[in-house]
Protein backbone atom coordinates (compact mmCIF):
# COMPACT_ATOMS: atom_id res chain seq x y z
CA UNK A 1 0.00 0.00 0.00
CA UNK A 2 2.95 2.32 0.62
CA UNK A 3 5.74 3.18 -1.79
CA UNK A 4 9.02 2.99 0.20
CA UNK A 5 7.30 2.03 3.48
CA UNK A 6 10.50 2.17 5.54
CA UNK A 7 11.10 5.84 4.72
CA UNK A 8 9.72 8.71 6.77
CA UNK A 9 7.61 10.64 4.27
CA UNK A 10 5.01 12.82 5.97
CA UNK A 11 4.17 14.46 2.64
CA UNK A 12 2.52 11.22 1.52
CA UNK A 13 -0.41 11.74 3.92
CA UNK A 14 -2.55 13.94 1.73
CA UNK A 15 -6.33 13.62 1.99
CA UNK A 16 -6.35 12.08 -1.51
CA UNK A 17 -3.75 9.46 -0.52
CA UNK A 18 -5.65 8.55 2.65
CA UNK A 19 -8.87 8.09 0.66
CA UNK A 20 -7.05 5.75 -1.77
CA UNK A 21 -6.05 3.33 1.00
CA UNK A 22 -8.23 0.31 1.66
CA UNK A 23 -9.72 0.01 5.13
CA UNK A 24 -7.18 -1.51 7.50
CA UNK A 25 -4.06 -0.51 5.55
CA UNK A 26 -3.06 1.75 8.45
CA UNK A 27 -4.61 1.29 11.88
CA UNK A 28 -2.61 2.84 14.73
CA UNK A 29 -5.73 2.98 16.92
CA UNK A 30 -7.12 -0.45 15.99
CA UNK A 31 -10.31 -1.09 14.01
CA UNK A 32 -13.86 -2.22 14.48
CA UNK A 33 -15.76 -2.38 17.77
CA UNK A 34 -12.58 -2.13 19.85
CA UNK A 35 -11.25 1.05 18.20
CA UNK A 36 -9.52 3.40 20.62
CA UNK A 37 -12.00 5.92 22.01
CA UNK A 38 -9.17 8.45 22.46
CA UNK A 39 -8.18 8.47 18.77
CA UNK A 40 -9.49 11.96 18.01
CA UNK A 41 -7.94 13.46 21.13
CA UNK A 42 -4.58 11.72 20.59
CA UNK A 43 -4.40 12.87 16.98
CA UNK A 44 -5.16 16.48 17.90
CA UNK A 45 -2.70 16.33 20.81
CA UNK A 46 0.25 15.05 18.77
CA UNK A 47 -0.34 17.64 16.06
CA UNK A 48 -0.31 20.44 18.64
CA UNK A 49 2.80 19.09 20.39
CA UNK A 50 4.76 18.63 17.16
CA UNK A 51 3.77 22.08 15.88
CA UNK A 52 4.72 23.72 19.19
CA UNK A 53 8.09 21.95 19.43
CA UNK A 54 9.03 22.66 15.81
CA UNK A 55 8.16 26.35 16.19
CA UNK A 56 10.67 26.71 19.03
CA UNK A 57 13.37 24.10 18.36
CA UNK A 58 15.45 22.54 15.59
CA UNK A 59 15.92 18.78 15.91
CA UNK A 60 18.56 16.56 14.35
CA UNK A 61 19.87 13.08 14.98
CA UNK A 62 22.81 13.12 17.40
CA UNK A 63 24.61 10.51 15.31
CA UNK A 64 23.75 9.21 11.87
CA UNK A 65 22.39 5.70 12.16
CA UNK A 66 19.51 3.76 10.70
CA UNK A 67 16.34 4.04 12.72
CA UNK A 68 14.90 0.58 13.40
CA UNK A 69 11.26 0.53 14.49
CA UNK A 70 10.50 -1.60 17.53
CA UNK A 71 6.86 -2.53 17.95
CA UNK A 72 5.85 -2.55 21.58
CA UNK A 73 2.71 -1.25 23.26
CA UNK A 74 3.49 1.79 21.14
CA UNK A 75 5.90 2.02 18.23
CA UNK A 76 9.33 3.26 19.26
CA UNK A 77 12.87 3.32 17.89
CA UNK A 78 15.05 0.35 18.86
CA UNK A 79 17.78 1.60 21.19
CA UNK A 80 16.21 5.05 21.47
CA UNK A 81 16.63 8.04 19.21
CA UNK A 82 19.36 10.39 20.49
CA UNK A 83 18.66 13.89 19.22
CA UNK A 84 20.30 17.31 19.30
CA UNK A 85 17.83 19.99 20.25
CA UNK A 86 18.60 23.63 19.55
CA UNK A 87 16.40 26.56 20.44
CA UNK A 88 15.41 28.59 17.38
CA UNK A 89 16.37 32.26 17.38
Amino acid sequence: FFEHPDEFRPERWTPEFEKSLPRGAYFPFSLGPRVCTGQGFATLEYKLIVATVLQKFDLELARPAPVRPEPNFTLCAHGGLPMRVRRRK
